[in-house]
């Protein structure tokens, strides 16, 4: 990365001196990490400063970190989906693998695009004891995540050369995954995701996770509305030939969408999986980060409670903002807020999003100003393993699309006259091949 680069990004920031310097960090950790020379873009977990995850990609980088590259570096943004699309074929594997059609992204990827989480994870240098570690087979939300990035992308970019090539085709493949991951119930007449592991890692094997199935039919969703568009389109209709798709198909993505079950009550408070409010409550004191001051029994059978380790229905809601009422939006951010350890780096930056894009500039700048910290005050305490990238991302994430309400459409749209309350700051965003200051 080199001075022009920065001074192309025009960053000014004022006001808090701690957050700034935060903001500045992060930011130059998301551009150095890039490398323009090479065709795909692999976004390590925890950026090139440590081992941990051994190099692995996960959801973060689609989820966190492609919407800062989207509107700082479309490029690069291409580039992280060119990864995904350069690994649908072990996308594919990894679905027949599983016994599942279509294409199931892994847990964490690596080179080949295959699933890469171990199984087990020793505990002692002897291996006598080992922690049996079940994400790579059960959290599969990361299918729909890459579909979900496909369409922010090219709805920010217009790029028809990557849908054309690949963004249809993963779109395809990802509906085909669901619709045979889903199960029919006859006895609630509903499509059910059973033995799922959500954003929430604490609650494992559950059932109708909303995070997942909110997702999942987000996917079907876009799958659907793209192949009905591609119909009148003469070079993706080729595609869509190619891929053998039906109008049978199409309306069974409908279907498998429409009548998905999504635990909510009648009062708007969704649950985040089935069960999950017959769990033992248990509340946590406003700004107190991490576990470390759960009580013992708490901590030791945190699976028998509501308290999660990171946001999950709150994460689906802002990434879906515009399919929820407001009074939704409120109802589920206070309940889930009360519950949240924020034991993930990811966690944070949603919740700091959707208080922003609820108005709650405070609150939510409070929420925002620890997760840009995360690193420069190594409130985790594992910083020694590397750069929490998809949190540096999920901070640009929370500004651009929660305090400012960034749209894509003729020109891009933002709410100007939002404050984040302690700073004022400008920068400049590329926008379909022209460059937008923006100023709060």
């Amino acid at each position: 990365m080199g001075r022009g680069e920065w001074r192309e990004l025009g960053l000014s920031i004022e006001g808090d001196e701690d957050f700034a310097n935060a903001l500045i960090l992060n930011t130059f950790h998301l551009l150095q990490v890039y490398n323009d020379e090479c065709e795909v873009f692999i976004l390590p977990a925890r950026g090139l400063h440590g081992y941990g995850y051994r190099g692995h990609v996960f959801w973060d980088a689609d989820i966190y970190a492609l919407p800062f590259y989207l509107l700082f570096k479309p490029e690069a943004a291409r580039k992280m989906l060119e990864y995904r699309c350069r690994n649908l074929d072990a996308a594919i594997e990894n679905a027949r693998r599983n016994g599942y059609e279509g294409a199931q992204y892994p847990w964490e990827s690596a080179d080949d695009g295959l699933e890469a989480t171990p199984r087990e994870v020793p505990l002692d240098l002897a291996g006598k004891r080992r922690v049996r570690i079940l994400t790579g087979e059960l959290e599969h939300h990361i299918t729909a995540d890459v579909a979900y990035a496909v369409d922010l992308y090219f709805r920010f970019t217009q790029d028809r050369d990557f849908f054309e090539r690949c963004g249809l085709r993963i779109l395809v493949l990802t509906a085909r995954f669901w619709v045979s991951r889903a199960q029919w119930d006859p006895a609630r007449g509903k499509y059910v995701i059973r033995n799922v592991i959500g954003p929430d890692e604490y609650h494992v094997g559950v059932d109708n996770n909303f995070y997942t199935n909110v997702m999942a039919k987000h996917n079907l969703e876009l799958a659907a509305h793209y192949a009905r568009e591609a119909l009148a389109d003469s070079k993706l209709r080729e595609r869509l030939l190619e891929l053998r798709v039906t109008q049978e198909e199409i309306s069974k993505w409908v279907e498998v969408s429409s009548k998905l079950e999504i635990p909510c009550e009648s009062d708007g408070l969704c649950e985040q999986f089935e069960g999950y409010f017959k769990l033992k409550d248990f509340t946590i004191e406003p700004g107190v980060l991490g576990e470390k001051n759960l009580p013992q029994e708490v901590l030791a059978s945190v699976h028998e409670y509501q308290v999660i380790k990171q946001a999950d229905v709150v994460a689906a809601m802002f990434l879906l903002r515009d399919k929820f009422p407001r009074e939704v939006l409120v109802k589920n951010y206070e309940y889930y807020l009360r519950r949240t350890t924020h034991a993930s780096s990811l966690s944070l930056p949603m919740y700091a999003a959707l208080a922003l894009y609820l108005g709650r500039s405070e609150e939510g700048y409070d929420l925002l100003r620890q997760a840009a910290l995360a690193d420069i005050s190594n409130i985790y305490g594992n910083t020694s393993d590397g750069f929490h990238v998809g949190s540096a991302g999920g901070v640009w994430t929370a500004i651009l699309f929660g305090l400012l309400k960034i749209q894509p459409g003729e020109s891009l749209s933002y709410e100007r006259s939002a404050s984040p309350c302690r700073v004022s700051m400008s920068f400049n965003v590329a926008y379909r091949g022209a460059k937008v200051r923006v100023s709060i």
